[in-house]
């Protein structure tokens, strides 16, 4: 089967939508279908790639934008002469709304509008973006053949504006088969100094709740003396900030910036702490907890996006609400202080884990191709 995708930015550009993407079709290759990713030959950062590429059997096609400005006002338009499926996946980039008003007669095409519920900041930003959902995006959303949702919340967001149910299917995000492996910690803590500690990972951006998560750890600071916060990540703009946090709160060499690291060494910082805390304002899936939760780890983290989809308050891990610091102190302290608990909500997100194995997902997504190309 030729699957052709179509993204605004792909591989070897690393962010969520992208790697979502190349994990995908890589996947899908290795199951014998043809893969071709048409995406635009820029990074946001303006670095330039190649025309064409072949990763891991994924054909790779760049184009030279007519027009490019901001973020979602990039228009260029894929060259689709033949494929079975054409599946587009995003919202609100002009590439996506070329593509469908041109091919949407030609070819059966499938939209995952990762993101489609995001929060919008600004009321400049709101009012473009209730335009574009008014007069182009939902109406293009309802001529695809499918809409595949990766959470609940972007079901009902689809729901609430007219598509048809039956026209949705959501299928999350996968986790990788190294996630599985059982690791050992021993040897990345000592690399790092790491004795008990709690696990923050991911960018270091005032959007994913660092100041939150910091203000909370003081509090838990004054019960525990011997817990540390570990926070694995790159800076997204706010590690100058997040250490002066630290330096107020007079917290020390408690609290520890790793940076970025390699997949092997998160996976092991993963398995050697206590649990892990995610306070984002904002998570259309959050699947580092996923990450977390294989290794056999419960999670704090808000009750906002895809999180409530797999995290099960009580269960699994806690559900705070987004800026509840004092929840959120509240709910480190009981795990810190009820290790059978803790073990407890560790083997149920181990449970939870399994049902999102790659390996899975993509037996999902060839049910539903089939029935697309059975009913087109």
């Amino acid at each position: 089967m030729k699957i052709d995708i179509v993204i605004p930015f792909f591989y070897p550009i690393i962010g969520g939508a992208e790697m979502y993407a190349f994990e995908l079709s890589k996947r899908l290759v290795k199951r014998g279908y043809h893969i071709k990713a048409h995406t635009s030959i820029f990074s946001l950062s303006n670095d330039k790639f190649t025309e064409y590429d072949e990763v891991e059997g994924i054909k790779i096609f760049r184009y030279r934008p007519f027009f490019r400005k901001y973020y979602y006002f990039w228009f260029w338009m894929p060259k689709i002469i033949d494929t079975d499926i054409l599946h587009v996946m995003g919202y609100g980039h002009m590439c996506f709304s070329l593509t469908i008003y041109k091919y949407h007669k030609k070819f059966p095409i499938i939209n995952t509008p990762i993101g489609v519920s995001a929060l919008i900041e600004g009321p400049k930003s709101k009012w473009l973006r209730r335009q574009y959902d008014k007069f182009i995006g939902v109406k293009q959303l309802k001529i695809c053949k499918k809409i595949i949702v990766l959470a609940d919340e972007e079901k009902e967001w689809c729901i609430k504006r007219g598509i048809s149910e039956e026209k949705i299917k959501k299928i999350p995000v996968g986790i990788p088969e190294e996630s599985f492996i059982a690791y050992n910690s021993e040897k990345i803590r000592k690399k790092y100094n790491l004795k008990k500690y709690i696990l923050y990972l991911g960018r270091i951006h005032i959007q994913k709740g660092i100041a939150d998560l910091l203000k909370a750890y003081e509090l838990v600071a004054r019960k525990f003396n011997d817990v540390e916060l570990v926070i694995v990540g790159p800076d997204g703009g706010y590690l100058n900030d997040a250490k002066k946090l630290v330096n107020d709160f007079n917290l020390g060499n408690r609290v520890k910036f790793i940076g970025f690291v390699p997949n092997e060494e998160k996976y092991e910082i993963v398995a050697g702490c206590e649990f892990m805390v995610l306070p984002s304002k904002y998570e259309l899936q959050g699947i580092v907890l996923l990450e977390a939760m294989t290794q056999g780890k419960p999670v704090i983290a808000t009750n906002v996006g895809g999180i409530p989809d797999f995290v099960k308050d009580g269960i699994n891990g806690f559900l705070i609400n987004y800026g509840d610091i004092e929840a959120l102190a509240d709910r480190m302290l009981v795990l810190l202080t009820n290790e059978e608990l803790r073990k407890r909500m560790g083997e149920n997100a181990k449970i939870t884990a399994k049902g999102y194995h790659w390996d899975k997902i993509i037996d999902e997504y060839e049910k539903l191709y089939k029935e697309v190309l059975m009913n087109k």
